[in-house]
């Protein structure tokens, strides 16, 4: 038992303390520890002595190679800043000269053979490149606040190789134009041709106001466009609001004359009745002195209106005119001066119009003021009028003329009279339409008289029925008052 407890200690010691026999020394280890051999400790002296010597070598030389090649990158992108500044001022220069105010307005002078001046010239980048002239005076008679003339930066680069610009279109921002002015204008566009460069394909006057055309109210869109043969051709005028459109073609003529042809659609004349027409088309010419218009026609849901009008000016402005009114539907215009009915109300479809029937006119024009928009706001219109189917509504003159009108009554009785024949004498002028020579016949019943219609819808006048031989009745008069929409017979 001894024996093998000193067997098992031996053991455990053993385990606990091994020993190892000595091995045969190489020049290579194999160990799980990283402890470095004899290759490398060469390997690690080698290394340094590689360091040590570039250092010995630039100290012996005195000079820092790293800060040798980093002046000498900077001195280099210094010379190519300095050569890129000296060539770029002396690309630019003659543009920068090219566009300035006094050379724009020497090349403009030059071309339309007129004295024309600009007070600053400056290129702005706040929306798109642009150059802009301000302050453009074209022999005292039409003068611009702005024009801008785009560009781009390619444009740009290609100007310094050339020495044309390339630009894009030109804009006039805002202008209002007398009638003088517009001929100036027009008498303006062949010398424009040469004095804006070629590559300026189109010339948009945003807005412009005619504030000497009462016919062209608002503010409208100008455009030229310059055709094949480098010229710019006719005038386009535009303007849009909502469903209503108006454009004209405006086309140079010789002697300084101005063709224009005029479209519309849901337009409201700024002239005559206020309602709006389906569709309006004119043609016409201008001159420095004279406005002819050859050919006008309106259709809407009233009716259709024909006619031609001249405006001269010799001492002061002359206007005159004829037209006709075709199936004018008096239903239609009676409910257009009343207006709509309120929401949710069926009134205005149920309540009867004092009048109804289609009337056909033969209107003359006529006026004169010392300025065209007058002699148009005080032209007197009239002439003969005549209405198929004429129908008064409220009223039967014909029962009046045999019972009479109760004392006191307010109204006419009621009832309807018919016409056969209903004709009068109309004559519009200032704020007041003037019915005058009324005739109306249904049978052996004759009626005459006169009604005057003011601005304010009032009407006054009187109304003579006479039933002729068939009855020995004497004639039955009544005065009328109240307004266009609800007329009052009183005896």
């Amino acid at each position: 038992m001894a024996l093998g407890e000193r067997g098992r200690k031996q053991g455990n010691d053993a385990r606990r303390n091994p020993r190892w026999e000595a091995a045969p020394r190489t020049d290579f280890a194999m160990t799980t520890v990283n402890v470095p051999d004899r290759l490398d400790v060469q390997e690690l002296r080698a290394r340094e002595d590689e360091d040590v010597r570039p250092s010995r070598s630039r100290r012996s030389s005195g000079i820092d190679r790293y800060t040798l090649g980093l002046w000498f990158r900077r001195l280099l992108a210094l010379t190519a800043l300095g050569a890129l500044v000296f060539f770029g001022y002396r690309a630019f220069k003659p543009i920068h000269e090219d566009l300035a105010a006094p050379r724009i307005a020497e090349r403009l002078t030059r071309s339309l053979g007129q004295r024309v001046m600009v007070g600053e010239s400056s290129v702005e980048f706040t929306r798109a490149p642009r150059l802009v002239l301000r302050n453009v005076d074209v022999a005292g008679v039409l003068r611009i606040d702005e024009v801008g003339l785009g560009f781009s930066s390619l444009e740009v680069a290609q100007s310094i190789r050339s020495p044309n610009w390339s630009w894009g279109e030109a804009t006039v921002p805002s202008l209002d134009l007398t009638h003088d002015q517009v001929l100036a204008l027009v008498d303006a566009l062949p010398g424009l041709t040469a004095a804006l460069p070629r590559s300026v394909s189109l010339l948009r006057l945003a807005s412009v106001g005619f504030p000497e055309y009462p016919l062209l109210p608002g503010r409208y869109e100008v455009i030229l466009r310059r055709q094949d043969d480098s010229r710019f051709g006719p005038i386009q005028l535009q303007a849009e609001a909502g469903d209503s459109r108006l454009r004209m073609r405006l086309t140079p003529r010789p002697d300084s004359e101005l063709g224009f042809q005029l479209d519309a659609a849901n337009w409201q004349a700024p002239v005559g009745p206020s309602v709006p027409w389906t569709d309006v088309a004119a043609t016409g010419y201008l001159g420095p002195r004279y406005i002819v218009v050859e050919n006008l026609t309106g259709s809407g849901p009233y009716g259709v209106v024909q006619g031609a009008a001249a405006a001269g000016y010799d001492i002061e402005w002359a206007l005159t005119g004829a037209g006709r009114a075709i199936d004018i539907d008096l239903e239609a215009v009676f409910r257009r001066l009343r207006g709509p009915s309120p929401a949710g109300s069926n009134e205005g479809s149920t309540q009867r119009v004092p009048m109804t029937g289609l009337a056909n006119m033969d209107l003359q024009l006529s006026g004169r003021a010392s300025a065209l928009s007058d002699a148009i706001a005080r032209a007197s219109l009239g002439g003969p009028v005549g209405v198929r189917y004429a129908q008064l509504n409220g009223i039967n003159l014909g029962l009046l003329a045999t019972q009479g009108l109760g004392a006191g009554a307010g109204g006419a009785g009621g009832g309807v009279t018919r016409f056969a024949e209903f004709n009068a004498v109309m004559s519009a002028s200032g704020n007041r339409i003037v019915f005058s020579n009324i005739r109306g016949r249904a049978g052996a019943m004759a009626t005459r008289g006169e009604v005057v219609a003011n601005d304010d819808l009032s009407l006054e006048g009187a109304v003579r029925v006479d039933l002729g031989t068939t009855r020995v009745v004497a004639p039955y008069s009544l005065r009328i008052r109240g307004n266009v929409l609800a007329p009052e017979f009183r005896p």
